[in-house]
């Protein structure tokens, strides 16, 4: 009897992510693992993803993206006193952001509900958070 080509379940979540973002095909999926697209068909229907359901949440972030390399270019445009204006400006609006959440997560008792609004804001400006692992 043949051996059956086990893909892991981890594996086709992955893939499943994948395909409701828009990101892959079914028959890019299928070369991919080694399997048949009636397989990959019949695993993402059992495990409820669905093509391109998630495909609002890619076009959110290419037009986010796209938008902020807009924002970034009208300033560069700027004379240098203007562009040193609004870093000044985008800097205390990020301290305040941080100030309003750890007052918040102190008024709510636990501080690591600030957690949410640092990391990202660590993560941009290059900080390394101490006891944080990044994921993959």
């Amino acid at each position: 009897m043949t051996k059956k080509n086990t893909v892991p379940d981890a594996e086709w979540e992955r893939q499943g992510q994948l395909l409701e973002l828009g990101v892959k095909h079914a028959s890019q999926i299928a070369r991919e693992l080694g399997v048949s697209p009636d397989t990959v068909s019949r695993e993402m229907k059992r495990r409820g993803y669905r093509k391109n359901a998630l495909l609002h949440v890619s076009a959110a972030k290419i037009e986010s993206l796209l938008t902020s390399k807009a924002r970034m270019r009208a300033i560069m445009d700027l004379p240098e006193a203007r562009r040193r204006q609004h870093i000044a400006q985008a800097n205390l609006q990020a301290a305040a952001l941080v100030i309003k959440a750890l007052v918040q997560a102190e008024r709510d008792g636990d501080i690591t509900k600030a957690n949410a609004v640092i990391e990202p804001l660590a993560a941009a400006v290059g900080v390394k958070l101490p006891g944080k692992r990044r994921r993959t």
